[in-house]
């Protein structure tokens, strides 16, 4: 009920990559993240994980589609997040399906982060539904650049677990410093 109640209160802005949490206050903008869609392959987001469920290589973007000439990926043209194990890659979320929630790792301060989910992937032959990925990008005021710290995967559900001075939100006029320690 709590992730219905905040996605329908989300704000994306059309000509950016924001958000802003109806429940805390807090609004984020990642705008610094997205990287521009004519980009090289070298510029998107990537992460190997050598073993286990989640095995393979991840190129990913926020708020806005990978390079498709420089990361061809699963059947579409709008693919947001790609897996490749061996000689196959499949999208694993496309643009046009974002969905925002709160933050909800551990995390101390007021406005924690966001949480991206991106739906629309191709098929998921174990289970029968698309694929699909969940960003979720955490404050943190050290992170200049943005790190990646995880890749997990479930059942074609795949999370992204990253780091960010640009997901420390602030809190809308009248509420607290969001930098502030709970």
């Amino acid at each position: 009920a709590f992730a219905l109640f905040a996605f329908a209160f989300a704000s994306v802005n059309a000509a950016g990559c924001a958000y802003s949490d109806a429940v805390s206050g807090c609004v984020y903008n990642l705008d610094s993240l997205s990287v521009p869609l004519n980009s090289p392959a070298s510029a998107f987001y990537n992460f190997t994980v050598a073993s286990g469920n989640a095995a393979g290589m991840y190129n990913w973007n926020i708020c806005n589609a990978l390079n498709s000439t420089e990361i061809p990926c699963g059947a579409g043209t709008e693919v947001a997040v790609c897996q490749s194990t061996g000689n196959n890659s499949y999208s694993a979320g496309v643009t046009g399906t974002e969905s925002w929630a709160a933050y909800n790792g551990l995390n101390m301060t007021s406005c924690p982060g966001v949480s991206l989910t991106y739906g629309g992937g191709d098929d998921c032959v174990l289970i029968g539904t698309a694929r699909q990925t969940t960003i979720s990008v955490a404050c943190n005021p050290a992170a200049l650049t943005p790190r990646t710290v995880n890749v997990t995967e479930d059942s074609c559900q795949y999370l992204i677990t990253m780091e960010s001075a640009a997901a420390c939100g602030t809190l809308e006029i009248g509420r607290a410093s969001c930098r502030e320690r709970v």
